[in-house]
């Protein structure tokens, strides 16, 4: 579910979840702008968890939260936005997908999406190209 940034209710989840989004990606902070695109993830139509990105010139996209609340962190929402089935960057067709370092736990999670280990302007990164098809 595609929100904007200005959603009351994307500020409420962001407040309630803080200290859980600080452990796993320190240092958070909600800083978007008009290209930034934002989706709540939904399992049985609840927000099970939360996808901000932001388009880079060069096609990519930075995915600047990919958080799932602790009743959901089975990994079926990170197989699902990364396996390309929930459509979310159909409109844009990205070259890649990319995330800063945050944390061991947060790595270990990216590369079990299928991210590997790069760089990006002098700082340490995960990328994989994005699939679009199931």
């Amino acid at each position: 579910l595609r929100v904007r940034h200005e959603s009351a209710y994307l500020g409420r989840f962001l407040e309630f979840h803080s200290s859980e989004i600080q452990r796993y990606q320190p240092g958070f902070s909600f800083e978007v702008d008009a290209d930034t695109r934002i989706w709540f993830i939904l399992r049985d139509l609840l927000p099970a968890g939360l996808f901000i990105a932001q388009p880079h010139p060069d096609g990519s996209f930075e995915i600047l939260l990919d958080y799932a609340i602790p009743q959901y962190r089975d990994l079926k929402l990170g197989r699902w936005v990364y396996s390309g089935s929930a459509g979310m960057f159909e409109d844009d067709h990205p070259s890649s997908l990319w995330a800063r370092r945050w944390s061991d736990t947060h790595d270990e999670y990216l590369e079990r999406m299928g991210f590997a280990p790069g760089s990006r302007d002098g700082a340490e990164v995960f990328e994989r190209p994005i699939t679009l098809d199931s």
